[in-house]
């Protein structure tokens, strides 16, 4: 597994948009521009990518353009880590435009959520890279930072240690009102071990290493030539693997069949664990089963620990998963703790 360096002082942090930019939005502007001159306040340079504040039918640029603007700061030696500017839904379509063999040989870190799955799965799987999955960039631009901004920053710069779920989280979409703006969080973490359609009240102590994103972006790349889960699971088959995954909108039906779509895959083949993350929507109006019925219905025969309501995916604040490093994951009901270790 390749570990990029970690940022120290005067390093570039480069921030692009290989899904959709910024846009026009003069608030999220503001936001953005409030991150930049944060990151620079730390001692920190910021290289922003041509096309970070355009939107067009919901992409930055040409999918092209988008790996271009990409791969020029992956080759830049002074870019040590590269971060999303925000989600989207055609980050796919860079895909067949970026060079992997390249990629590792300038390991630089990619961090983002959403729709940059595509990216930071393809990355630790097709180059053997580790990637990071957290927040894109534009919450750096609240003031102060959130505990867990603080805490990314930390793993950013090398500075690895357990990490615990938070007390309460933000549920619902962020309205902007000055561009500063901190999480409302307003909801009560809900942490559960799933067992038999129910909860359960039990002590989990599992590691192997961390692989997941969002599903929605996830299903896109099984069976492409760029999904390359399976022999990436194979090759790590003695560490296992801690699956963390999250939904942003759904049908609980839908759930299922991805579940069972990966698994007939052969990405869970070496499964330790599974932590998921607090969805962002589930369509379950017409459903016949709930979400974690339709989990259960298709993880639950694996006899491997199921674990959700992580502070992973869309419902701020989020811990960082370091994508391919060996995860040990703590948890019962009311309690998650995942710690890291880089091998």
């Amino acid at each position: 597994m390749i570990y990029p360096e970690f940022l120290k002082k005067g390093d570039t942090i480069g921030i692009c948009a290989p899904s959709d930019g910024i846009g026009d939005n003069e608030l999220k502007n503001k936001r953005l521009d409030s991150a930049i001159k944060q990151f620079e306040e730390r001692g920190y340079k910021v290289a922003e990518s041509e096309s970070v504040r355009s939107s067009v039918n919901g992409r930055s640029a040409s999918a092209k353009k988008r790996a271009e603007e990409f791969m020029a700061m992956v080759e830049n030696p002074d870019i040590k880590a590269v971060i999303s500017a925000c989600g989207g839904d055609f980050l796919f379509e860079i895909l067949p435009y970026l060079d992997f063999d390249l990629i590792k040989k300038h390991p630089t870190w990619f961090q983002g959520n959403s729709d940059p799955t595509g990216l930071c799965h393809t990355l630790t799987t097709m180059a053997d890279m580790a990637s990071i999955y957290s927040v894109n960039v534009q919450p750096f631009g609240m003031r102060p930072w959130d505990k867990t901004l603080e805490d990314n920053f930390k793993i950013l710069n090398g500075t690895l240690f357990p990490q615990k779920n938070s007390e309460k989280y933000q549920n619902g979409w962020q309205e902007l009102t000055d561009g500063y703006d901190i999480y409302k969080k307003d909801e009560k973490t809900l942490i559960k071990v799933l067992d038999n359609y129910s909860s359960r009240n039990v002590k989990i102590k599992e590691s192997g290493r961390l692989l997941g994103g969002c599903m929605d972006v996830l299903v896109e790349l099984t069976g492409t030539r760029f999904d390359r889960t399976r022999d990436f699971v194979e090759k790590y088959r003695e560490d296992g693997m801690i699956w963390y995954l999250e939904i942003f909108s759904m049908t609980p039906e839908l759930i299922a069949s991805y579940l069972w779509k990966f698994k007939e895959a052969g990405w869970f083949d070496t499964a330790r664990a599974f932590i998921f993350g607090r969805p962002a929507m589930i369509n379950d109006e017409y459903s016949v089963i709930s979400y974690e019925d339709a989990i259960l219905s298709q993880l639950g025969s694996l006899g491997r620990p199921i674990i959700t309501g992580a502070d992973i995916g869309h419902r701020q604040p989020v811990i960082t998963v370091i994508n391919g490093a060996i995860g040990h994951v703590e948890a019962c009901d009311g309690y998650l703790c995942i710690g890291t270790e880089l091998r």
